[in-house]
Formats: structure tokens, C-alpha cells, sequence
């Protein structure tokens, strides 16, 4: 069985919190992005609403193919020793790494938003499945998928289990003084048959700096692996 690691995220055009100490620039978002991902330590690091600023992972390359999304741009990182079996497209929304030897295209969204935008969503996860030139596809990033939509989604062949947690929480997210008091599942992933996502892990902790507590983004990081049968 081969098997990835991945996380995810939502950076929020890598926009300063409203809670972060006076000064913070982008910069400083950047490099805290960068030594919370060497912790992890992923395979495939999946990130949406850029801002035309891919933060630099040094251990990591950009799959060749970038897109936009429902806002800002989409990138994925590939680990520098899986760069070689990698080919990359892009259909609307979504950047896809195809890797060759496993038959895995992991497709990177950020799919459009609003509470009415289920058929648009649905939509786009068609075009994927039809864009997807391997047997085995998981699309994983900002679904912005609301959970009454999971139903239709399985008739695609796509499922998967919601987050253990919200990856959208206005209640606890320190980003923004007037972030919006609901929680939401936008992150997640679903999986074809055969694909298994599991060890889900969503990353709520918050920064610290001089006093300051503050999160880099009103989006929770999300992270897991990918198995799929040999």
C-alpha cells in the first residue's frame, strides 16, 4: 500500500491578524507558516487564497501548475523526492498532481463559496473527475462545502469522513475582530473508491508572540494521509 502525508490550507491572502502585535508584516507570517510545516513535515503541502506568494518550504518544490481560486491563488508543494513522478494540470479552481508510479491524482481546491454555491461546487468536482487521468483521485483543500452537500458528492463516487473538529471556527479564531460566530467543515477531503484518508488532524493552536495571541489565518490547518491499495 503506498502512502502520503498532506496538509492543508486556507492562508488568507497572508494577511496580518487583527490580533497579532503591532508591525506584524507578512514576512513574519511567512516564516511562522514555514517552521510550522517543517514541524509536520508533509509530503504534499496544499495552500489556497495566496496572494501571488508561495511561502518557502525549502525541503519542498511547486508542482508545475498554479491556479486561482474562489479567491487568491492555489499552490501545491511536492517533497523534493517526489518531484520526478509528478506531472501537473489545472481546471477551474483546482491545481492536480498526478503521480505516475501510484496512479494518485491529489487535486488541491479551493472551490467557490456562499451557501447557494452547491451546484457551482459540484460542478467543479465534475470537471476534476473528468480532468483526473488516474484511477485514483483525492480531492483535499477549501471545499467550501456546506455538510448537507456530502450526500450528492457521494453520487459522484467521492466520499469522506468530516474533520474530527471544524476547520472554520469564528467562535475560537483569533484572526479577525469581527469574524463571522458559526463553525464549518470548508476543509476536508473527499476520496474515489479504493483512496482512505485517515489520521486527520486539525490545527487549532494559536501564535504567540510578545503577549500576543493570534492565529495566521481565519482558516484551520488540516492535515492526514492518503492510502491507497498497491
Amino acid at each position: 500500500m503506498a502512502q502520503y502525508t498532506f496538509l492543508t490550507w486556507n492562508l488568507a491572502m497572508l494577511e496580518s491578524s487583527d490580533f497579532a502585535p503591532s508591525g506584524w508584516r507578512t514576512d513574519q507570517t511567512e516564516a511562522a507558516i514555514r517552521r510550522f510545516v517543517m514541524d509536520i513535515d508533509p509530503d504534499f503541502v496544499l495552500f489556497q487564497e495566496l496572494p501571488g506568494l508561495i511561502p518557502y518550504i525549502e525541503t519542498h518544490a511547486m508542482v508545475p501548475a498554479n491556479a486561482r481560486g474562489q479567491s487568491g491563488d492555489i499552490a501545491t508543494l511536492a517533497r523534493h523526492s517526489l518531484m520526478p513522478d509528478i506531472t501537473a494540470s489545472r481546471v477551474n479552481n483546482t491545481v492536480m498532481a498526478h503521480l505516475g508510479s501510484t496512479g494518485l491524482t491529489i487535486a488541491n481546491v479551493h472551490l467557490p463559496s456562499s451557501r447557494g454555491g452547491d451546484l457551482n461546487r459540484l460542478n467543479v468536482l465534475k470537471d476534476i473527475q473528468s480532468a483526473t487521468p488516474t484511477p485514483h483521485l483525492a480531492v483535499i483543500g477549501d471545499t467550501n462545502t456546506r455538510t448537507k452537500e456530502e450526500a450528492r458528492i457521494a453520487k459522484l463516487g467521492l466520499t469522506g469522513d468530516r474533520p474530527p473538529q471544524p476547520t472554520w471556527n469564528g467562535r475560537i479564531c483569533k484572526f479577525r475582530r469581527d469574524n463571522r460566530n458559526f463553525t464549518a467543515y470548508f476543509t476536508r477531503a473527499f476520496q474515489s473508491e479504493g483512496v482512505q484518508v485517515d489520521d486527520v488532524n486539525v490545527w487549532t493552536q494559536p501564535v504567540e508572540e510578545r503577549s500576543h495571541t493570534f492565529h495566521l489565518s481565519d482558516h484551520f490547518a488540516m492535515s492526514g494521509q492518503i492510502s491507497i491499495p498497491s
